[in-house]
C-alpha cells in the first residue's frame, strides 16, 4: 500500500504518453491544424505535472519506509553484524569510522574485531588488513633472486612478512586506523631498510650498511606490531632519507631529491601444522621433484650422447634411472670400473 501514490501517477503518466503520441502522430498526418497542437501541448504539460508527482512520492513514502525499515535491520545487531561482515576490509573501516550503529556493532562482534585489524587472528592465511592502503606494497613468503626467483630458506613454522612503503607517510593519522595490526597472524620484530643505502648493489654505501637501519618491536602488551608503530619510523626515517648520500643517479627525482622507498621485513610464526603451512611444503616438496626430474633428464641427456659417441646402445630412461640407484646404493659417486658414467 505504501507503493499506491507512486504507481498510480506512474499509470497515468503512461497513459498520458501514449495519448501525447497519438496527438503527434495527428499532427504529422493532418499538417499541425491550431486545436491539435494546443491538444498536444496540454498533454505535454500533464506529463510533466505528473512526473513530478511521482517524483514527489517517490521521495515522501518511498525513501522515508525505506530508511526507516533499514535502520529496524540494523537495530539488530546479529544482522547488522552479518551484513558487515560481507564487506571489504577497507569498506568496513569506513562504515565502522562515520557510523555509530556499525562502530557499536563492530566493537562488541570478534569477528569484525578480527577483519578490522583490531585483535590477533593465528590460525588464518596470511593476509595484512592494511593491504589497501595505497602507497603499500605488501608480499608474504617473498622469493629472493631476481633471475632464479629462489624461495628463501625458511623455518617450516614461519613466513616471511615484506611492506615497501614508497610515498611516505600520511599527512593524518587516526586513532583507529594507527591501532590496526600490520598483519594476521601479527608479526612482533620488523627489520627497516631502505632502497638508497641499504640495497645489494649500492657498493658506494659503508660496509656497516649492510645491516638494517633499526628494528621494530610490538610494544610491551600488544598484540603486535601496529600501523601506529610503522607510523612512527616512517615519519623520522623519510625525510632523512631524502637526501642519502649514497642514493643513485636513478633514485633521484627531477627536483633532485631521493625517491624513498622503505623496506619492513620479518617473520610470522605459526602454529605447527596450519594448512597453508602444509600447503607451502607440498608446493616446495613438488618444486624440489621437479628440479631433481629437470638435473636427472640432463645427466641421462649427457649419458646417451656418450653411449653413442663410444658405439654403445643407448639406454632407456628407466635403465638409467636403475643404474642411478644401482651406483647410489654401492656407494658409488663416479665411474664404474668399466668407465661407464
Amino acid at each position: 500500500m505504501v507503493y499506491r501514490s507512486y504507481w498510480c501517477t506512474q499509470d497515468l503518466e503512461d497513459d498520458l504518453e501514449a495519448e501525447v503520441k497519438a496527438a503527434k502522430e495527428s499532427l504529422d498526418t493532418h499538417h499541425n491544424p491550431p486545436d491539435v497542437v494546443q491538444a498536444t501541448a496540454a498533454l505535454a504539460r500533464m506529463s510533466d505535472i505528473l512526473d513530478d508527482m511521482r517524483r514527489r512520492a517517490w521521495e515522501k513514502e518511498v525513501t522515508k519506509t525505506t530508511s526507516d525499515v533499514a535502520q529496524q535491520v540494523f537495530a539488530i545487531p546479529e544482522i547488522t553484524e552479518q551484513v558487515l561482515s560481507n564487506l571489504t576490509s577497507r569498506d568496513l573501516f569506513s562504515a565502522y569510522s562515520v557510523n555509530h550503529t556499525f562502530e557499536g556493532v563492530s566493537k562488541g562482534s570478534i569477528k569484525l574485531q578480527f577483519k578490522l585489524g583490531l585483535r590477533a587472528q593465528f590460525d588464518v592465511t596470511p593476509y595484512s588488513p592494511t593491504e589497501h592502503f595505497s602507497s603499500w606494497l605488501f608480499n608474504f613468503d617473498k622469493k629472493d633472486g631476481l633471475w632464479l626467483n629462489s624461495i628463501d630458506v625458511q623455518r617450516p613454522d614461519s613466513v616471511t612478512i615484506q611492506l615497501v612503503n614508497y610515498r611516505g607517510p600520511w599527512q593524518k593519522l587516526g586513532k583507529r586506523r594507527a591501532s590496526v595490526l600490520l598483519s594476521q597472524p601479527p608479526v612482533y620484530r620488523l627489520d627497516v631498510s631502505a632502497n638508497c643505502c641499504r640495497m645489494p648493489l649500492r657498493y658506494s654505501a659503508p660496509d656497516h650498511m649492510d645491516s638494517p637501519l633499526e628494528t621494530i618491536t610490538a610494544k610491551e602488551g600488544s598484540e603486535g606490531i601496529t600501523v601506529g608503530d610503522v607510523h612512527q619510523v616512517l615519519t623520522r626515517l623519510w625525510p632523512q632519507h631524502r637526501l642519502c648520500l649514497y642514493a643513485s643517479d636513478q633514485d633521484h627525482n627531477a627536483a633532485g631529491e631521493v625517491n624513498v622507498r622503505l623496506t619492513f621485513e620479518g617473520c610470522i610464526s605459526m602454529s605447527e601444522g596450519h594448512p597453508w603451512l602444509m600447503e607451502r611444503a607440498s608446493m616446495r616438496r613438488k618444486e624440489a621433484k621437479r628440479r631433481r626430474l629437470a638435473l636427472s633428464v640432463q645427466d641421462y641427456m649427457a649419458v646417451k650422447v656418450d653411449a653413442s659417441n663410444k658405439g654403445q646402445p643407448i639406454p632407456t630412461y628407466a635403465e638409467f634411472e636403475a643404474r642411478q640407484i644401482e651406483l647410489a646404493n654401492s656407494g658409488l659417486d663416479g665411474e664404474d670400473s668399466e668407465g661407464h658414467a
